[in-house]
């Protein structure tokens, strides 16, 4: 049923499988979400994914649950599934090796490993069946991300490094997609600065051994010299697969959530800022300058709207700024409205509130009613911040099927 709805969000309560059923086909851009981990918790709530009898049976469902979503994702679309890793259980309960043992149900505990032949104290490798099981299905596995997490978790173990990283995968269904490259560029850092302030100062000498030539273009040293000191004017780069991100305290009582900051260049790289077509959903793309001192012929380059657009460009390239926007359909409309992030595992609601906070809509579906309520109550109607100025989100509860 949909529980929460204002003029950016929808919350519906359900299972994702059944209500994205009732979702049109292609009428999502974006899809960011965190699946319930593989025997890790148990959140008492009858139909809940996870607790599933093997690990297979697992995988299957999820398989299951992502050819749904990509069912509403448009073919420009992109997926960001955030998944944690599991432990093999030793005959005591699940996670009791590794300090996470966080219930004690006897169906639970009677888990059957065997099949997929792990053993006691294996570390069964979730995210990664997860993601050769959805790329077997059709998808395209574009990246996989590394959440670094500074405070991890503390774990009661002396045989193994302490886990400190979850993986995020970057889905698609297509070979060509929007991803916005230009939105979640990082900044430079200072020894790079440095590097590429010295190739500028002193004309450095090219080596073909260390820096890759352009032939035909201009000569190799002028070439290293040019490219550097474009990046210096940018002064960003592209983003790393490697995030460093702290967890979030929550205040309520929900013990799987992701921090804002994790969540947002998804949404930002995944969508369109400028927003979509009314009509098609087609999303628009930036267009960017490029410097006069670039390599190539000088035209301005469509960035942050194809994967493809990166590839191939002449070393020595250069974007400096957003020149507009850009229609990626032939309807003519020239109004626009916000892009649709689906989150299938809405939990706490970060998702949804991170991209009603950066003008997008959003879609979340949740299982357990006391999520929703949290959802409610702590994301969507509390005091949220946007570019440091507060502001008191309104919505109504419907609860209607």
């Amino acid at each position: 049923m949909l529980y929460y709805s204002d003029n950016l969000v929808e919350l519906h309560q359900g299972d994702c499988r059944e209500i994205m059923r009732g979702m049109d086909a292609e009428s999502v851009q974006c899809v960011v979400t965190s699946p319930p981990y593989f025997a890790l918790r148990d959140y008492e709530v009858d139909g809940q994914i996870g607790l599933e009898p093997t690990l297979d049976e697992y995988i299957a469902v999820m398989v299951d649950v992502f050819r749904e979503v990509k069912r509403v994702l448009r073919k420009d679309g992109t997926c960001w599934v955030n998944m944690g890793d599991s432990y093999c259980g030793s005959g005591k309960g699940i996670g009791s090796d590794h300090g996470k043992a966080v219930f004690t149900d006897e169906h639970i505990a009677k888990t059957d490993w065997t099949g997929v032949g792990l053993k006691p104290k294996d570390l069964c490798g979730v995210p990664w069946r997860l993601a050769f099981a959805l790329q077997d299905d059709g998808w395209y596995l574009r990246s996989d991300i590394i959440w670094a997490k500074p405070n991890p978790m503390p774990e009661s173990v002396t045989d193994r490094p302490t886990k400190a990283h979850e993986y995020i995968f970057l889905l698609s269904k297509s070979q060509k997609y929007f991803y916005d490259a230009v939105a979640i560029a990082d900044p430079l850092d200072p020894v790079s600065v440095r590097r590429y302030q010295h190739a500028v100062n002193t004309n450095e000498q090219f080596i073909p051994a260390k820096h890759k030539n352009t032939p035909g273009v201009q000569s190799p040293m002028e070439v290293l010299t040019r490219a550097a000191g474009n990046i210096l004017q940018r002064g960003t780069r592209n983003k790393r697969t490697v995030w460093t991100i702290p967890t979030e305290p929550f205040a309520a009582a929900h013990f799987a959530t992701y921090p804002t900051a994790l969540v947002t260049p998804c949404i930002m790289a995944g969508t369109s800022e400028h927003g979509c077509c009314p009509e098609c959903g087609s999303p628009w793309r930036r267009m960017v300058k490029k410097d006069i001192n670039a390599v190539g012929n000088g035209r301005a380059h469509i960035a942050g709207g194809w994967d493809h657009g990166w590839e191939g460009t002449p070393r020595g390239s250069s974007i400096i700024q957003t020149l507009g926007w850009t229609p990626t359909c032939k309807c003519g409309c020239p109004d626009t409205v916000p892009c649709v992030v689906l989150d299938p595992f809405a939990g706490s609601g970060t998702t949804i509130q991170r991209a009603k906070e950066l003008g997008r809509r959003s879609v979340g579906i949740e299982l357990s009613e006391e999520y929703c309520r949290i959802a409610v109550k702590h994301r969507l109607k509390g005091q949220l911040t946007l570019d440091g100025v507060s502001s008191r989100q309104t919505g109504r509860l419907v609860k209607q099927a």
